[in-house]
C-alpha cells in the first residue's frame, strides 16, 4: 500500500513586507471568465469583507520568521498593508496574513519547509517519494481547500516571473473562493511556489472587486520569495519592514 501523509504539513501550519515592482511577465493572467462569474457574488458581498484585526502576537510573528528561515525565504512588508494573525483552524491554515489599510483585499501565507516534511509511506517494493516532488499534490490539495471546486483558470509562471521570486516552479490559479475558507470574499487567486530543498509556499489573494484583486496582486506578489542563491549580494535579512 502506498500512502503519503500530508498531515505533518498541516500540523506544522496549525502550530504556529515592500516588494520590488513586478516585471512584465508577472501578472494575473489568466483572469477573464472566472472573474466575470464572480461579479454577482461580489455584489452580494460588498461591505462584508473581514474587518482588520489586531496585529499578530509576538509568538505568531516569531513562528512566521522561523518558517521563513527553515524554508530559506524572505518577506517584505509592503507599504499600505498591515499584518494580520494566522489561523491554524482553517480548512487550509495560514501562518500570517496581510490586509490592505483601505481596500477590502487580503493575502494569506502558508510556508511548508521541505526539511520538515515527514512522509508516511508504506510500500516494501519502492522508496518513499522525495519531499521535493510533492508540490503538484500540495498544489491540488490547497486548490481543493481554498476554492469552490478546486479548479479554475491556471497558468505556470514563466522564467522571468520565476526569477522575481527566486523559485524553480510556480503556478497561479484564479477561481471562486470556497465558502468555508473565505465566505466574505468573491474572488481568489492562489499562488503556489516551490524550490528544491527549501520550501513549498502558498499565497492566497482575496478580494471582492476584480480591479482591486488585479492591482493589489501586482503590488504584493513578490513580497514573499525565496532567498537569492548563494553568491548573490541580495537579501541578507529574512524579514524587513517598509518605512
Amino acid at each position: 500500500m502506498k500512502k503519503v501523509s500530508l498531515l505533518p504539513f498541516l500540523v506544522l501550519l496549525g502550530a504556529c513586507g515592500q516588494s520590488e515592482a513586478p516585471k512584465e511577465d508577472l501578472n494575473m493572467q489568466p483572469m477573464g471568465s472566472v472573474m466575470r462569474q464572480g461579479a454577482m457574488a461580489a455584489s452580494m458581498k460588498m461591505g462584508e469583507a473581514a474587518k482588520i484585526l489586531p496585529a499578530p502576537s509576538t509568538e505568531q510573528k516569531q513562528a512566521f520568521v522561523d518558517l521563513l528561515a527553515a524554508g530559506k525565504m524572505q518577506f517584505d512588508l509592503p507599504e499600505g498593508f498591515v499584518e494580520q494573525p494566522g489561523n491554524g483552524q482553517a480548512s487550509f491554515p495560514w501562518v500570517m496574513a496581510l490586509r490592505h489599510e483601505s481596500d477590502a483585499f487580503e493575502v494569506r501565507y502558508s510556508i511548508l519547509p521541505v526539511a520538515q516534511a515527514d512522509i508516511d509511506y508504506e510500500d516494501p517494493h519502492s522508496a518513499a517519494p522525495s519531499p521535493n516532488h510533492l508540490y503538484p499534490m500540495l498544489y491540488q490539495m490547497v486548490a481543493d481547500a481554498t476554492t469552490a471546486k478546486g479548479v479554475g483558470e491556471s497558468s505556470e509562471f514563466g522564467k522571468a516571473s520565476l526569477e522575481q521570486i527566486e523559485a524553480q516552479w510556480a503556478k497561479l490559479l484564479v477561481a471562486e473562493p470556497s465558502s468555508v475558507y473565505a465566505p466574505e470574499y468573491a474572488h481568489v487567486a492562489v499562488l503556489a511556489m516551490h524550490s528544491d530543498d527549501r520550501a513549498d509556499a502558498f499565497a492566497v489573494f482575496l478580494a471582492n472587486d476584480e480591479a482591486i484583486l488585479k492591482s493589489r496582486f501586482s503590488e504584493i506578489v513578490t513580497a514573499l520569495r525565496y532567498l537569492p542563491s548563494e553568491g548573490s549580494a541580495d537579501g541578507e535579512s529574512a524579514v524587513s519592514e517598509s518605512k
